[in-house]
């Protein structure tokens, strides 16, 4: 069972990060992380793409603010992700030459053929991205990060290792568990 997952941006900061625990399958990463770098923008910046897509990203890349995160992602995993996406690669290539034979030789069957194949590697490119990875959301100025499809286990040990925040505090201090981390 996968979960959403919020955390405090200055809580990440003040344990050192999260675990060295794969936040998809809850198996031990031996220190290996995947790099997510996500740009936030405000939410005005998007009427911007009316003047096309140049325009938009260059806006967005000058008042938008970007945040690199360190998710722990087990060997498993990358090797699973890694193998889907060199099967949807392949796929497209062989289908976008059976595309070019097809057109070609004028045949349709495999002009068609190749044209599903395409779709089909861009398809299996996406249901790789949802199945092998972590999501990681964050809105401009908000300190709050969401981490989707978390595994349910290593979840509940993340929010068991937050403490509630008393009123008025800005973070939830780190409360020992998995972490190891000293509280200051």
């Amino acid at each position: 069972m996968m979960e959403e997952l919020d955390i405090h941006r200055g809580w990440l900061e003040q344990t050192g990060g999260l675990p060295p625990i794969c936040l998809r399958t809850g198996r031990q990463t031996g220190g290996r992380v995947r790099k997510r770098k996500v740009v936030t923008a405000p939410a005005w910046v998007a009427i911007f793409i009316l003047f096309g897509a140049l325009p938009y990203a260059l806006l967005r890349m000058a008042i938008g603010e970007q945040m690199t995160f360190l998710i722990p992602e087990s060997p498993d995993l990358r090797k699973k992700r890694w193998s889907t996406a060199a099967a949807a690669t392949l796929l497209a290539t062989f289908g976008f030459l059976v595309l070019i034979v097809g057109v070609a030789n004028q045949h349709a069957a495999y002009g068609w053929l190749g044209f599903a194949m395409i779709i089909g590697s861009i398809a299996l490119a996406i249901w790789n991205g949802r199945a092998h990875s972590v999501a990681v959301r964050v809105k401009h100025k908000d300190p709050t990060v969401r981490l989707k499809r978390v595994d349910a286990n290593t979840a509940a040990e993340i929010r068991r290792h937050m403490m509630p925040r008393p009123p008025g505090a800005a973070l939830p201090p780190p409360a020992g568990g998995i972490f190891g981390v000293v509280v200051l």
